[in-house]
């Protein structure tokens, strides 16, 4: 008996293909906001002044800020910063378990190595330090040196793109955080 499987539906003369967008536009990538540089510092400064005074809140926000913009981080990634991760001798980060479940080491350059430094400083003089702490911790409350939701970090960055008056140079409607891995 022959067989009746004549190789591919697309090379078959009597079967037509339809046209990719048949269903509809085909979706794209979306444009990102590259931030330009003196954004981002009127990012890290305005963030530098969150209060509560002599508070934890805006180092938190000012530093994790930083690294994302300057290394290109995903924010997923920084949130899940252990103390560990975190090798200021070596300038490196450890990113563990990212995108597709891999691991890899993001250098630092050295004004963000100071930068994570002087958080750590600081955040150890509000939070009892351990390799298992998160680098990112919640400032206030029941919830100081717990891990630092995302939620709270969109609704941060949220407040300051509004007070900076930022205009969308990009696809999304409104500058995102994940946009500062896109400007790295």
């Amino acid at each position: 008996m022959a067989s009746i499987f004549r190789g591919p539906v697309q090379f078959e003369p009597a079967t037509e293909v339809p046209d990719e967008a048949i269903f509809g536009a085909v979706p794209g990538r979306m444009t990102p906001h590259v931030y330009r540089e003196p954004e981002i510092m009127e990012l890290l400064a305005a963030a530098g002044k969150l209060g509560p005074d002599g508070g934890l809140r805006s180092a938190v926000m000012e530093t994790l800020f930083g690294p994302i913009a300057c290394t290109g981080l995903r924010i997923s990634e920084a949130l899940g910063l252990l103390d560990a991760d975190v090798d200021l001798q070596g300038g490196v980060l450890t990113i563990r378990q990212s995108k597709c479940g891999k691991s890899r080491l993001v250098p630092l350059h050295p004004s963000a190595i100071e930068a994570l430094a002087r958080y750590r400083t600081l955040r150890t003089r509000h939070v009892r330090s351990t390799p298992e702490l998160p680098f990112f911790v919640a400032s206030r409350g029941r919830l100081l040196g717990q891990p630092i939701g995302d939620r709270q970090v969109h609704r941060i960055f949220e407040e300051l793109r509004r007070q900076l008056r930022w205009v969308d140079r990009g696809s999304h409607g409104t500058p995102r955080i994940h946009d500062l891995r896109h400007s790295f």
